[in-house]
């Protein structure tokens, strides 16, 4: 499964700043101001995940998602933020340090704990350094932007199959031990609507890295 962002990145000679974002609040004089550029970020998004587990079902990257990348540069060993995608959006240019960055990069991340619905992780960066020259042509680069963390998600003819045999009364992903099952219902990531059939519209993610995941299951068989 994985979600493509195709970022593409031009940086622009810049002469002269009418009025200067946060990054650049120490760049009144004009030596400042001649160390800078701009940047321009084209998004193309290809808004689907394909998952495989018995079927193939998709999984949908929001808006919210798409516009909220944060955009950062590595320079002479520092992390700058640069933006947000969304700071980029329709040919919209963005003063950034002039300079050679190592790396540029886009990530988003809104995950709290290590199980989360509608939470996705998205990372990606260039592949090659990037310089930004004042008063130069347009320095360029691209970013592809992958989906980081797992999804659950249930088939929903194999869950049709299973009701014909029995009534589901659990169906909850929990992490830690598979022989402890949690207390809390906070700690139980319910699959279930309250009409006791799968949760539409909603997609469980896991943490990068996570392998104590366990999906519990009970009912009565008909």
């Amino acid at each position: 499964m994985k979600q493509t962002f195709l970022l593409g990145l031009t940086a622009f000679a810049l002469g002269f700043l009418p009025s200067c974002s946060n990054i650049l609040e120490d760049s009144g004089s004009p030596s400042a101001i001649a160390e800078t550029g701009k940047l321009s970020l084209a998004l193309e998004a290809d808004a689907s995940v394909n998952v495989t587990t018995k079927a193939t079902s998709t999984v949908t990257i929001s808006d919210e998602v798409k516009n909220n990348l944060v955009i950062t540069g590595t320079k002479e060993g520092s992390s700058i933020t640069l933006g947000k995608s969304s700071d980029f959006a329709n040919g919209v240019t963005r003063a950034v340090p002039a300079g050679t960055y190592t790396e540029l990069s886009a990530t988003y991340s809104q995950m709290t704990g290590d199980l989360q619905f509608d939470s996705p992780m998205l990372a990606g960066k260039t592949t090659e350094t990037v310089t930004v020259t004042p008063n130069a042509a347009a320095a360029k680069a691209s970013i592809t932007a992958t989906l980081t963390n797992s999804i659950i998600t249930i088939d929903q003819g194999t869950f049709a199959e299973l009701q014909k045999m029995a009534t589901i009364t659990e169906l909850y992903v929990y992490t830690g031990s598979e022989s402890s099952l949690p207390s809390g219902e906070s700690q139980r990531y319910s699959l279930l609507s309250t009409e006791n059939t799968l949760e539409a519209g909603k997609t469980l993610f896991v943490k990068p890295g996570l392998s104590n995941v366990f999906i519990h299951i009970a009912g009565k068989l008909i």
